[in-house]
């Protein structure tokens, strides 16, 4: 068939299916990377993947097998998904002396699967200047650092992850975010790192449950860096639970310490704070902390919660009760289940339950103030609830007060106790009228996440299957 017999039309709809093909190729196009040398098609880098990376808006599969030795750094990607064959590992081993394993700087819709992220010089993983980050099945292991730093509006979202061995497990600063997933049913485990399995200066963490913090800080170099979560700098924490329950426990210190006008909050199904050393959950220099149903804090050797220096608790039972038992197991004179100290406020809203504790059961002391009502308060090594050098509180109806080593209350000449009825139920306090007690909010109310699902469903089905 000679040139005269072309079919224009036929040669433009030919042109036109080579052109969509070669566009649907270039999207599906993967980046094959095998550290271990073996496959001589592949890229034996991440480095070498990276330089010959397609410019293009669609998602990239970059395939990893073996151990890369090298420090991996993303400037300006967009749309990159690193990972593991399914069901499978791959390891970034850091040099041993540049700063971070992995650095993600100014770039989004980055997904990491399957990837174990140790050996740096510092940070595992650092992300900043406005990064985006999903994690999916990763570990964060013997960093110097950090196991993944988090700042400088960047933001985290781990569907499962576990960060052991390093120097602090989560690391959040200026305005970073970490959300857990745990829609998506997976876990986060922060243990046996030096310091705090969970630190944050600002920032913002939250879970959904399946939160695991244990054993952190046996090298702590300051009492609050051996806490399982430091919140600092008006971060916020929120550990929330509609997937699983929470749980930090084991930690040198205590369990969580906030501080700097921070904010720490349970809610949801189970959360457990036990067996960490001194305090279970520490509140000071205008810290706030909620406890808004099924939160257990026990076994600690002083303080189950210790509310101090201008800070705030709320301890609502308004959905489930919370149940503060078993602390003050130590010998220091001065224990109790929750300590208010140093001008800081307690609400203690609906049946919750202050049992079996060392010391009195609440004490209050040094200008502080607290409204109580609903409580059970019984079974503790002293009275029920102490009051001290101007501390005020505000009895309500509903409480019960028994089997305590001491009385019901006590108070000294300094304090003040204000009762519906003016019953007598101190020495030496003066009685004042019923105030109003605040109004008990309702429990947050869950997003509904059949988007997010059905996009990370999607990002699933990208992850590259074992080839035969």
């Amino acid at each position: 068939m000679g040139r005269q017999d072309l079919n224009p039309a036929a040669f433009r709809m030919g042109t036109l299916v080579v052109v969509v093909l070669m566009s649907l190729a270039a999207q599906a196009q993967d980046l094959v990377v095998d550290c271990t040398g073996q496959n001589q098609n592949a890229y034996h880098t991440i480095a070498d993947a990276l330089a010959n990376m397609p410019f293009q808006a669609a998602q990239v599969v970059m395939q990893v097998t073996g151990t890369c030795h090298e420090a991996v750094y993303l400037g300006h990607v967009r749309n990159l998904m690193i990972a593991a064959p399914l069901g499978q590992r791959a390891t970034i081993q850091g040099d041993g002396v540049t700063f971070a394993a992995l650095t993600v700087d100014s770039s989004t819709g980055i997904y990491l699967y399957g990837l174990n992220i140790t050996g740096a010089g510092s940070d595992g993983m650092n992300v900043g200047m406005g990064g985006e980050v999903r994690v999916d099945t990763c570990t964060f292991l013997n960093n110097p650092g950090n196991g993944m730093s988090v700042g400088d509006n960047s933001s985290v979202e781990i569907f499962s992850a576990s960060f052991t061995g390093n120097n602090r497990g989560i690391n959040i600063i200026s305005n970073g975010i970490v959300d857990h997933a745990s829609w998506a049913l997976g876990s986060v485990m922060m243990s046996a790192n030096a310091n705090s399995g969970l630190w944050l200066s600002g920032g913002r963490y939250s879970t959904g449950g399946n939160t695991t913090i244990q054993n952190n800080g046996f090298s702590a170099t300051t009492v609050d860096d051996g806490f399982g979560t430091l919140v600092l700098g008006a971060g916020q924490v929120q550990f929330g639970n509609y997937a699983g329950p929470n749980l930090i426990t084991g930690n040198r210190s205590g369990g969580a310490s906030l501080g700097e006008n921070a904010e720490v909050s349970f809610w949801g199904g189970t959360n457990t704070v036990t067996n960490n050393g001194a305090t279970g959950i520490k509140a000071q220099f205008g810290g706030q902390l909620t406890l808004f149903g099924n939160v257990e804090v026990s076994g600690h050797a002083t303080f189950g919660l210790d509310i101090s220096s201008r800070s705030q608790a709320r301890i609502d039972a308004g959905v489930a009760p919370n149940v503060i038992h078993n602390n003050g197991t130590g010998s220091v004179p001065v224990r109790a289940g929750i300590r208010v100290d140093g001008n800081s406020q307690l609400l203690l809203i609906g049946p919750n339950q202050i049992v079996q504790n060392g010391g009195p059961g609440v004490l209050g002391d040094i200008n502080s103030s607290m409204d109580v009502s609903g409580a059970t308060i019984s079974g503790n090594q002293a009275e029920g609830i102490r009051l001290l050098h101007a501390s005020v509180l505000d009895l309500g109806s509903g409480m019960s007060f028994s089997a305590n080593g001491g009385a019901a209350l006590t108070c000294d000449s300094t304090s003040l106790l204000v009762t519906a009825n003016n019953t007598h139920q101190c020495v030496n306090t003066s009685i004042s009228d019923l105030i109003v007690h605040e109004a008990i909010e309702s429990a947050p109310v869950l997003p509904d996440f059949k988007g997010k699902m059905a996009e990370y469903e999607r990002y699933r089905k990208l992850i590259p299957r074992p080839r035969s």
